[in-house]
Formats: C-alpha cells, structure tokens, sequence
C-alpha cells in the first residue's frame, strides 16, 4: 500500500516541474548608444543603460558630470565611446554602478591615465551596502597608444553595485563591460502543489481499486 508519506513525496516531484534556477545569458554593455558625435549630446552622470534585461544605473561621487561619455577615436585601442573622466587635475571621482538584479560576475575594459591600478569594490545592497568583495588591475600601454590599458573583473559572490576608483591617478575610462546575472528560483504557488497532492492521491485511489479487484 501506498502510505501518505509516499503520496506527499510523489506531490512534491510532480511539482518540481515549476521549481527550477533559469540562468540568464551574460549581458553586454557598450557606450556607443550614447555616442556624442551621433547625439550632439554630452552624456554625463548620472543616467542609465539596459542590455539583456538588466539595467545599469551610472552615478558618481562628484555629479554632475563626473564621468561622461566621450567619443576617443584612435585614443584607444579597445572602444572609441567610453565613459572618463572629464576633470584632468586632482583625485579622480568614484564611479559608482547600481545593477537592476543580482548578479554573478562582472568584466570590463578600462584605461587609467597614469599607473593605476584600478580598484573595484562589489557590494550588496546599493551603493553604501554590505562590502562582499574586491579586486583590482593595473594595465599596460599598447603599441601605438598613451594610456595603460587592462581588464578588470569580480567574481565569487552575489552583488548588485560596484564601485570603481583610481586613487592614483587624475581619472579613468570605462569601455564595453558584461555581467552574469545570478540564477532567479521559482517557487511553486500553494495551489500547484495542492494539484499535485491531488494527483498522488489520485494514483492510490486506482492503486487500492487495483488491488481489491485482483482479491
């Protein structure tokens, strides 16, 4: 005979067809969209982008205007439209990225405008949140370019923000980046696994019917 315990597990795998993790394909960002010799435009912070779903909210420590997206053709030698530093004198400011959702990684392209290294703190809970990691990269000048160019990137812990600084150096420039978005699980309402009890239940029915007929 089935017992309750039983039908209470074949409920509970009938439902796990509505439990799951969906991962989300990585999402590509770039500042071409924003182009000012496209607009006519001086993009500056704060304003955003989404990509793949996700939104990026871009701010900084000195707005207005404390980054802007400028067109640097032949200045770079991984993308002409970057977010920089518009200020050539002093401590550079602090960039500052609110993610729409959680995520899991986040790679980006950059130049500083002297040594470096570039730092990047991951948190949680906006800007000003919890601190879950960092990282930082010091870049190298290309062949036939001024600045020292690198990768940056964190890992290893689910964040929403990040917060980019040069403490060395007057500013920075921020090229095409991605982010892996952190898997959503979705949870069954009360009524699918009412149904599904249901069914298991369902299934003892014809399974005591069964064994009457065969005595």
């Amino acid at each position: 005979m089935i017992r309750l315990s039983k039908a209470v597990a074949i409920a509970a795998a009938l439902s796990l067809g509505s439990i799951g993790s969906a991962m989300a394909d990585p999402a590509s960002f770039n500042f071409d969209s924003l182009d000012p010799t496209v607009t006519g435009n001086i993009v500056s912070t704060p304003f955003s982008l989404s990509s793949g779903g996700v939104t990026a909210s871009f701010s900084s420590d000195q707005d207005p205007g404390g980054f802007q997206v400028l067109n640097l053709t032949g200045g770079l030698s991984f993308a002409d439209d970057v977010l920089v530093t518009p200020n050539t004198s002093g401590t550079g400011p602090l960039l500052e990225i609110v993610f729409s959702q959680p995520l899991l990684s986040f790679t980006a392209e950059f130049a500083t405008e002297g040594s470096g290294p570039l730092t990047l703190t991951a948190l949680n809970g906006g800007v000003g949140g919890t601190q879950v990691g960092s990282s930082s990269a010091t870049g190298s000048v290309p062949d036939g370019f001024m600045f020292p160019e690198g990768t940056v990137s964190f890992s290893g812990a689910t964040f929403d923000s990040l917060v980019l600084s040069d403490a060395n150096d007057p500013g920075f420039a921020l090229g095409n980046f991605s982010v892996d978005t952190a898997p959503v699980t979705s949870v069954p309402e009360p009524s699918s696994f009412a149904l599904a009890l249901e069914a298991a239940l369902g299934l003892i029915g014809l399974t005591l019917a069964r064994r009457f007929r065969k005595n």
